[in-house]
């Protein structure tokens, strides 16, 4: 099987062929992005006094070196405040009150409620605080403090904080590295900090300071963060189809969080080292949870934290499925946002089958599902060579290959696709015809009742729908 990156159409021109061009790309246009909302928001924004602390905030940001801007603008709850903003910005022009679900992200953040946009803008500070410390800068700027902590995305360290509300945070520069909030004691980061300003491996939790522990893969570092106030504020409280809801973890479980992603990672970089390589340097942050029903793993990505995947906890084997196919949907939001697929007449409903789910989905959806378990199916392929006789791995190899067969079906029968799109299509059918050709699947009972069952209980649930005749990719 190609490997991801190259199941996508290198069209004429395109800068972005290959992955470390996408992710260049990425940290670039994080810093383009918050110069033109910051030039959006002084264009829309009525409120001088909000403006003035705004315009300070620019200054600081552009005095920093450009590569710890972008380091810390990785950061998934970045990519949350960037998308926020940009929703915020047409009720500034009309002048209109913000919707409440637009600062979820604010709960518990003292004061916050009576002036949402103040509090909002002002959280970029503490981005800029922790940019500041990576590079050794004097700087000090108002942040808000969320439920009695500060946290420093990019640095994976939060303080605890007596003062509620906006406190005035200042950084001083090398050697210290430190930073105190109001007239308080200096707080030193210094020794969690390599001499270019990245965190070194580490875990620590006391009264005042935790710092999450990280993982070091063979091309990037990953945190693991419960914490970070965007995510347990709005992403936690998500549901999962069913209106599954997930729960925090203890700070005490994040230890065997770290030893099992790490042997998660190694897992991948024995079967799969370029999925390894490629998964370490693009997912930023594993966002732990506890599942509510035992044995059943729950995992999300979203576009909104591109970069994080939230997931609950498994033995290694399984959680590196989880990487595969999680990074599977992060690396696709990027690649439909540089390319696109669908042509403008393509139908956009969710009316369709997906053999994954028990409701009615988009094809961008289905599209999704389908490209992120054709990599978890080389993932298993790659598995039974390095354990033949596992038939829990077989079983569940040709379960997905029986599953992408239908899902390749609805999209070949129902999608209209663009010039690029039908390039990628036709990368992703011939993959999941060369797994089935490649006699590493079983064909039993158990799995062809379980893909009829599936559709049929879906058929009786959604008559008005239209479901293919299914036969197999590799037949025709």
């Amino acid at each position: 099987m190609e490997l991801p990156i190259e199941t996508w159409l290198r069209h004429r021109g395109s800068a972005e062929s290959n992955f470390q061009c996408i992710l260049r790309r990425k940290r670039s246009l994080n810093v383009v992005h918050f110069s033109v909302l910051m030039s959006e928001l002084q264009a829309k924004c009525r409120d001088e006094t909000v403006l003035a602390e705004l315009r300070r905030s620019y200054g600081v940001a552009r005095s920093l070196p450009p590569k710890c801007l972008a380091a810390v603008f990785m950061h998934p709850s970045f990519n949350y405040w960037s998308k926020i903003t940009q929703r915020l910005l047409p009720f500034l022009s009309g002048g209109q009150e913000i919707p409440s679900h637009l600062t979820d992200h604010l709960r518990g953040v003292a004061g916050a409620e009576a002036d949402p946009l103040c509090f909002h803008l002002a959280d970029i500070n503490r981005f800029l605080i922790a940019a500041a410390l990576m590079a050794g800068a004097e700087v000090s700027l108002p942040c808000p403090v969320h439920d009695g902590w500060l946290s420093l995305p990019g640095l994976g360290s939060r303080v605890a904080c007596a003062e509620v509300g906006m406190v005035q945070v200042t950084s001083y520069g090398i050697p210290s590295r430190s930073f105190r909030f109001g007239v308080g004691p200096p707080i030193n980061l210094n020794s969690l900090l390599t001499e270019c300003g990245e965190r070194e491996e580490g875990f620590l939790c006391c009264d005042r300071l935790e710092v999450l522990p990280i993982v070091n893969g063979s091309a990037g570092t990953i945190f693991l963060d419960p914490w970070d106030p965007y995510f347990r504020n709005v992403w936690h409280k998500n549901t999962f189809p069913g209106g599954v809801h997930v729960f925090d973890v203890a700070g005490t479980e994040l230890k065997q969080w770290q030893e099992t992603i790490r042997e998660s990672l190694g897992l991948l970089q024995t079967v799969w080292p370029e999925m390894e390589a490629e998964i370490s340097a693009l997912v930023h942050t594993i966002v732990p949870v506890n599942s509510p029903i035992g044995g059943m793993n729950y995992s999300c990505s979203s576009d909104d934290f591109w970069g994080a995947i939230l997931c609950s906890f498994d033995p290694a084997s399984i959680l590196a499925e989880v990487l595969v196919h999680e990074f599977g949907h992060i690396l696709l939001f990027e690649l439909l946002e540089i390319h696109g697929v669908f042509a403008k007449d393509s139908p956009k409903e969710s009316d369709y089958y997906s053999p994954w789910r028990p409701d009615p989905r988009p094809l961008l959806g289905l599209l999704h599902a389908v490209y992120t378990f054709a990599l978890v199916a080389e993932y298993y392929r790659r598995m039974l060579r390095r354990a033949p006789s596992n038939t829990g791995f077989r079983e569940r190899y040709s379960l997905i290959l029986g599953k992408l067969e239908r899902g390749i079906r609805v999209l070949a029968e129902s999608a209209k696709f663009n010039a690029t799109g039908t390039v990628f299509f036709d990368s992703l059918v011939r993959s999941i015809r060369c797994q089935r050709e490649s006699g590493e699947w079983i064909s039993t009972e158990a799995i062809e009742t379980s893909l009829d069952e599936h559709l049929s209980i879906w058929k009786q649930r959604h008559p008005a729908h239209r479901t293919p005749l299914f036969c197999s990719v590799g037949s025709g």
